[in-house]
């Protein structure tokens, strides 16, 4: 018995899989398949390589490139700010917030103990301030590539503004909290007397 097989058919298929395996659709339009870049950054732009248009795709692409720009600004800023207050609470050193005098109360000084943080090394310094930055970046990266897959696991929750306030702002700063900490014991030693102070 033979199966009749229309070649109409098999051209559409063709034709969809040079598509599928060059990663553009008819419009040029980057899709589904193409580089792990590519599929990388359709997850973070929330495309549905099934169902979104060019028009969409462009427009979702703009407005994340919108959010991890503002994204950037706000985790760097938010580290830059809260830095030396942050030292303070782990170390109780006397820094306070840049307008308020930034440092220069600080035990480094002064005699006896010296905080650890800011008497450290120029070569170890960085994990600090630029470490925890790249963390704070991290964070908003691993929420942005999961926005479809996190939406999904909590429907009645889903609101664009909430997701990308979690992305954009609870993340970073927990871990900007957490990491610090961590990276504030780690620099303990040589018996200093002090360590998070509420």
């Amino acid at each position: 018995m033979s199966i009749p097989v229309s070649y109409e058919l098999l051209e559409d298929q063709t034709v969809t899989r040079k598509q599928e395996e060059e990663g553009k659709d008819a419009g040029g339009i980057e899709r589904g398949g193409g580089s792990r870049w590519t599929r990388f950054c359709h997850a973070c732009c929330d495309v549905n390589v099934a169902t979104d248009g060019a028009d969409t795709i462009k427009a979702k692409r703009c407005y994340t490139a919108c959010e991890v720009l503002f994204a950037s600004q706000f985790t760097f800023w938010f580290q830059y700010v809260i830095h030396n207050k942050f030292c303070n609470w782990l170390f109780v050193c006397g820094c306070t917030w840049d307008w308020d005098g930034g440092w220069k109360d600080c035990n480094y000084f002064s005699k006896g103990p010296k905080c650890p943080w800011c008497t450290a090394r120029a070569n170890v310094s960085w994990l600090t301030d630029y470490f925890l930055f790249a963390l704070m970046m991290c964070a908003y990266a691993f929420f942005l590539y999961k926005r479809t897959a996190l939406a999904k696991a909590t429907p009645r929750c889903r609101h664009a503004l909430l997701d990308a306030f979690i992305r954009i702002v609870v993340a970073p700063v927990l871990i900007y909290f957490l990491a610090g900490t961590v990276v504030g014991a780690a620099f303990l030693g040589g018996g200093y007397p002090h360590f998070i102070v509420f």
